[in-house]
């Protein structure tokens, strides 16, 4: 009785994997694509709709999970000795650290003030990052370098927590160019500085790990080479909102 229970029809669970790993190259070489569309889309795909405590709490649920597995992907770089995963951790881990301060900064909920360093907590982040996503994908032009990035593993993460706890008190402090609210989109031209150099990092690194990986092009390399494009997105996407954000509160101030 027990043995009918076991499918033991030869190429079953070959054909299984081969089923899940097609799928899972279906996804990613659709994620950039459907990315652009939401990008080009943005104006019929924004509902308007603002829930501050919502936003606070979905915002910091992301920014905790992006965290915590950037973290224990960390870890298990580590273990193995794999500064390229290494690197990439990093970079969803300051995703995830900014993502918390945009989410922190959220009017009516924690501050009773809006504070344009956390409205651009995100792209900022983002760019932060990419400095992260290009040394994984430049990790290998020097001898020595990946041992490098292993020993001083707790040095580059002090280094994220650093970068946002200085982003935190810049905000918090109003300073130029972050001394008032609506700077966030007046002019555009820290949203735009950060889409520009985080759209050029990034698809330098995606061009760098598709000529590393073109001859063994296999779903890891290819699933970063996406997400690289989908950030590159991202942060045109940010800038064009930011902005068309701040147009319309110029608008409305001067209507």
């Amino acid at each position: 009785m027990a043995a009918t229970a076991i499918d033991t029809t030869p190429g079953v669970q070959p054909r299984r994997r081969s089923t899940l790993v097609a799928i899972a190259w279906v996804v990613a070489a659709s994620l950039p694509l459907l990315g652009l569309v939401g990008l080009l889309m943005h104006s019929k795909l924004d509902p308007g709709w603002n829930n501050h405590r919502v936003h606070f709490a979905l915002f910091l649920a992301v920014a905790t999970a992006d965290f915590v597995l950037a973290y224990a992907a960390g870890e298990s770089a580590r273990r193995r000795g794999d500064a390229r995963v290494l690197l990439i951790s990093l970079a969803f881990l300051a995703t995830g650290a900014f993502l918390g301060l945009h989410s922190v900064g959220t009017p009516m909920v924690l501050f009773t003030d809006e504070y344009a360093g956390f409205k651009v907590a995100i792209p900022v982040g983002l760019l932060v990052a990419s400095v992260f996503a290009a040394g994984s994908a430049f990790v290998d032009v020097r001898p020595g370098l990946g041992a490098w990035v292993i020993r001083h593993q707790i040095a580059l993460r002090r280094s994220v927590m650093i970068a946002m706890a200085v982003w935190f008190a810049y905000t918090v402090a109003a300073l130029p160019p972050l001394d008032a609210p609506t700077s966030e989109g007046a002019t555009g031209s820290l949203l735009a500085v950060c889409a520009a150099g985080g759209v050029l990092i990034y698809g330098v690194s995606a061009v760098r790990y598709y000529a590393i990986y073109r001859h063994d092009l296999r779903l890891l390399p290819a699933s970063i080479i996406a997400c690289f494009i989908l950030l590159a997105e991202a942060m045109v996407g940010v800038a064009v909102t930011g902005e068309r954000a701040g147009t319309r509160a110029g608008g409305s101030g001067t209507g």
